[in-house]
C-alpha cells in the first residue's frame, strides 16, 4: 500500500500536472469522483457513462497518520497514471467505469488510404498488420503494417467474404464455398478447402478459436432451400493447418439463418437471425445456452475485452407482431420510435448477455470491425456508406 509523506516534509519536484493536496479525516478511498473539464459533451458523464479523456480525477491516499492526502490531476487518456504507480493502479482499477462507445478520431491516414472504400477489416493479433478489401475489388486482399502502410497485395481470385488472422495464418472466405489460407511471412498460400459434401452455397463470419480451430457459419444464398422444413444453416470448424473439417454442429438449434460469430474464453456466441437470440456454445459443438434481449435480429457480432458487440438487421422485412396500434408495415412514418431504431443501434454486452449500453445512429449500420482499441460501425448502404469510429471498447 502507498503512504503519503508526513505533512512537515518537504515537497518534492513539481510534477507535470497541477497537484492540490488538502487534509482529510475521511477514511481512504480507492478513486473519488471525477468532475468533467474541457468536455466536448455540454452535460457532465454519469457515472455509468464515465468516458476516457480530459477529466479531473481525485485520489484519496492513506497516510500514516490516518489523514488522507487529495491528490487532484487532469488526466489526458491515461497518460498521467503513468507518473504514479498509485494512480496507474486507480487507473486500471477504474476502467470498467470509463469503458462506453462514444465517436472518436481515428487518426491521420496515410495518401491513398480511404476508409470510405473498405469492404471488409481484420487485424493480426500482435496488431503488427492488418488485412482489408475494397469495394468492387473484393479479389485483392490488401496488407498494411501499423502505420497503414501497403506491406502486400494477396490476389486472391475469387471474391473475398471476410477473413480473421491467427499467429501465422491468414484465413479467408471466397465464393464458391471455398476458405484459403496464406502465410503471414510469405503470403503464399498454404492450404484451401472447396465444399463439396455440405451442399452449403458459402462460408462466412470466419473465427479463431482458443483451440485453434478456424470456426465459420455455413450459409445458404437461395430463401427457397432455407423456408424447407428442416433446414437451418450451421457452423464448420476446421483444421488451422490443413483446413480439413473437424467439426459440423448447430443443426436444428437454428431458427434458419446464422448471423455473427465471436468467441469469449472458450465458448462461441452465435447470431439467431429469426429467433432474435445468441445461442453459445463450447469448443466441440455442444449448444450451452440461448440469450436474449432487448434487439431484434441479430446481425453481427464482435468480441473485444469480455465484452460483446451486437448490430441488428434493419427490420425492414422483418415480422412485426408486437407492434403498436395504429402502425403499418409499409409506411415507416406510422411506426414506433423502437421500431424506427432497429438496424441503427449497437449492443454492448456482457458474457451473459446483461446490455450495458445502447449506442445509436441515424442511418443503418452495415458493417462492424474491431481495429486496434476502437470499433469501426459502417453507416449506411454497404456499397456506398461511411465510417464511423468509436472508442471506449
Amino acid at each position: 500500500r502507498v503512504c503519503a509523506p508526513p505533512a512537515r516534509a518537504q515537497p518534492h519536484s513539481p510534477l507535470p500536472h497541477t497537484l492540490r493536496s488538502t487534509t482529510s479525516s475521511s477514511s481512504s478511498r480507492a478513486c473519488a469522483t471525477r468532475a468533467p473539464m474541457r468536455s466536448a459533451s455540454p452535460t457532465p458523464p454519469s457515472p455509468s457513462t464515465s468516458l476516457r479523456g480530459p477529466w479531473r480525477t481525485c485520489f484519496s491516499l492513506p497516510t500514516c497518520s490516518r489523514a488522507s492526502l487529495r491528490l487532484e490531476l487532469e488526466l489526458e487518456d491515461g497518460a498521467a497514471a503513468a507518473a504514479c504507480s498509485a494512480w496507474l493502479r486507480c487507473w486500471i482499477d477504474t476502467d470498467e467505469q470509463r469503458r462506453g462507445l462514444r465517436p472518436a478520431e481515428l487518426g491521420p491516414l496515410p495518401p491513398g488510404f480511404d476508409l470510405e472504400h473498405v469492404s471488409g477489416l481484420a487485424a493480426h493479433p500482435s496488431g503488427e498488420m492488418m488485412a482489408f478489401t475494397l469495394r468492387g475489388n473484393n479479389a485483392v486482399i490488401f496488407v498494411l503494417d501499423p502505420s497503414l502502410q501497403e506491406v502486400r497485395q494477396i490476389l486472391s481470385g475469387p471474391t473475398c467474404i471476410s477473413f480473421c488472422f491467427s499467429e501465422n495464418r491468414l484465413f479467408a472466405c471466397m465464393s464458391g464455398a471455398r476458405i484459403i489460407s496464406y502465410s503471414t511471412d510469405s503470403f503464399e498460400e498454404t492450404a484451401r478447402y472447396q465444399e463439396e459434401e455440405l451442399d452449403y452455397d458459402g462460408f462466412a463470419d470466419l473465427v479463431l478459436a482458443s483451440n485453434g480451430l478456424v470456426y465459420a457459419v455455413g450459409y445458404y444464398e437461395e430463401t427457397e432451400v432455407l423456408e424447407q422444413e428442416g433446414v437451418s444453416e450451421a457452423i464448420v470448424a476446421f483444421d488451422p493447418m490443413t483446413l480439413e473439417r473437424r467439426l459440423h454442429f448447430g443443426l436444428g438449434v437454428f431458427s434458419k439463418e446464422i448471423y455473427g460469430l465471436a468467441f469469449i474464453g472458450d465458448e462461441l456466441y452465435a447470431g439467431d437471425r429469426r429467433g432474435r437470440s445468441i445461442r453459445v456454445f463450447s469448443l466441440a459443438g455442444v449448444h450451452l445456452r440461448e440469450i436474449k434481449g432487448d434487439w431484434r435480429e441479430p446481425c453481427r457480432l464482435l468480441h473485444h475485452s469480455s465484452r460483446l458487440y451486437l448490430s441488428e438487421h434493419d427490420g425492414d422485412n422483418e415480422d412485426w407482431p408486437d407492434a403498436d396500434e395504429g402502425e403499418d408495415a409499409l409506411d415507416p412514418q406510422t411506426w414506433s420510435e423502437e421500431r424506427k431504431s432497429v438496424g441503427k443501434r449497437i449492443f454492448v454486452l456482457t458474457p451473459e448477455g446483461e446490455t450495458l449500453q445502447v449506442w445509436k445512429t441515424d442511418s443503418d449500420i452495415s458493417g462492424m470491425y474491431i481495429f486496434g482499441r476502437v470499433l469501426i460501425a459502417k453507416v449506411g448502404a454497404y456499397m456506398a456508406g461511411e465510417f464511423i469510429t468509436l472508442k471506449g471498447i
